[in-house]
């Protein structure tokens, strides 16, 4: 659903068309209510329409397309959060407990997820790509992701500079890096943004 709604989003970018980016967001939307983590889709998305916000001229459907955007991510995942806060009265559950004025769950903390990952410095961003393929201990050996993203990290770069149709693409990919980087470093966290990176 992940990438099915980027895909509609992204290939619609100059024409804007609102059905593309309310389906979009649907798709996006029923990710989301898998995984509460896929916001950052959306966030995404949003962080490249903000992008055109700059051309005077497509101001106002921009803001309409990214308004179409959100009403299909909330139409599409809201049942999930309404029911975790009829039931829990935290709609995020089970995070942000003590927030929401619920008990933390105990388990939560005691699982390795905590663990994982490289401890947050300007070093080990910059070199998170090599760190995913030659250090995959750090981030759960039972999803490695192989060199082929590494390997492929400088022609990308070097086509997001050259060629306009892949530069969403590139800002999207490292833009979702960057979140999970400082979120969650587990890797599995990261699959549904590798095919992007290979659209």
């Amino acid at each position: 659903f992940f990438f099915l709604g980027f895909c509609l989003v992204i290939d619609d970018l100059t024409e804007l068309r609102m059905p593309r980016f309310f389906y979009g967001g649907l798709l996006i939307g029923l990710s989301v209510a898998m995984r509460s983590l896929s916001l950052v889709a959306m966030f995404g998305l949003l962080f490249i329409l903000g992008a055109r916000l700059f051309n005077r001229n497509a101001r106002a459907r921009v803001l309409a397309a990214s308004c179409w955007l959100v009403t299909g991510v909330v139409l599409a995942s809201a049942y999930w959060f309404v029911r975790d806060w009829i039931c829990t009265g935290n709609p995020v559950y089970p995070y942000l407990g003590s927030f929401f004025g619920n008990k933390e769950l105990a388990y939560l903390s005691e699982l390795y997820f905590q663990d994982m990952g490289l401890p947050k410095s300007p070093l080990t961003f910059l070199t998170i790509f090599w760190d995913i393929t030659f250090r995959p201990h750090y981030f759960d050996y039972h999803h490695w992701v192989g060199p082929f993203y590494l390997a492929a990290l400088p022609l990308t770069i070097f086509a997001g500079f050259r060629i306009q149709r892949v530069r969403p693409h590139l800002a999207f990919v490292l833009y979702s890096v960057a979140m999970w980087y400082f979120t969650g470093q587990n890797v599995r966290y990261l699959l549904p943004v590798l095919p992007i990176y290979l659209y």
